[in-house]
């Protein structure tokens, strides 16, 4: 219905078979120049979410005991 094809590569030389016929039916041209650069700033938070739950720890097993 709506024109796909279907592949199957049963060994490396029918797989670059494929790939070559994929790259025939390839239409758009990409322009890959820029690039981003991107930081995960989570060491600081993980560390004070560590600190914090060790402070739970120790206040509980200390000032915040319970007797039962």
């Amino acid at each position: 219905m709506t024109g796909g094809k279907y592949f199957r590569a049963t060994g490396n030389k029918v797989l670059a078979e494929v790939f070559d016929e994929i790259d025939k039916l390839e239409k758009t041209e990409l322009d890959v120049r820029h690039f981003s650069h991107t930081e995960d700033n989570y060491l600081i938070w993980a560390l004070l979410a560590l600190g914090l739950f060790t402070l739970e720890i120790v206040l509980r097993q200390t000032y915040l005991r319970t007797i039962p």
